[in-house]
């Protein structure tokens, strides 16, 4: 999966919603919510709370709601799934993301059972971004060395320099 349903969520849905409650154009209601949104800093952990968002912008539509409108957009390679399950007949995978743990359980809905564990350093450790105590800790409550530990990544700052440090 690529990025694109999580921008669709914070950059879409969430002005989509503000607008219809608001009676207001998406435009304006775009221009609004980025506007919040730039008020908080990336390295506040709130920043990636979308229950925060939701309560900041005073709006009454649910998480929930708003995630199974996102729900059509996350898509997959069709090959993704059998890789995904040879792989996890084979060693222990875990998922370790910045994204809050209700947005990552639908995101990974379909591969549940391939996951030994998610981690999300935004809703378990209330950490903004995935640092070297994250990682610690993950290997911690997993029982692995980071020497066992094979990383796969999307993010060179926050899957590779933080991680190595």
């Amino acid at each position: 999966m690529d990025d694109e349903p999580v921008k669709h969520f914070w950059n879409q849905l969430i002005p989509a919603a503000y607008a219809a409650e608001s009676n207001v154009s998406f435009q304006e209601a775009f221009s609004h919510v980025k506007k919040r949104y730039s008020m908080i800093s990336p390295d506040d952990v709130r920043w990636y709370l979308p229950e925060y968002s939701l309560r900041e912008l005073n709006l009454s539509i649910s998480f929930s709601k708003i995630i199974e409108e996102l729900r059509p957009k996350v898509t997959f390679s069709p090959d993704l799934e059998p890789m995904i399950a040879k792989l996890a007949s084979k060693r222990v995978l875990i998922v370790s993301s910045n994204l809050p743990s209700k947005l990552l359980e639908m995101i990974l809905d379909g591969f549940k059972d391939c996951f030994a564990k998610v981690f999300s350093s935004v809703s378990k450790y209330s950490l903004p971004h995935k640092t070297a105590e994250f990682y610690a800790k993950v290997c911690s409550e997993t029982g692995f060395s980071p020497r066992e530990v094979l990383h796969v990544g999307d993010n060179r700052m926050y899957d590779l320099l933080i991680r190595g440090s």
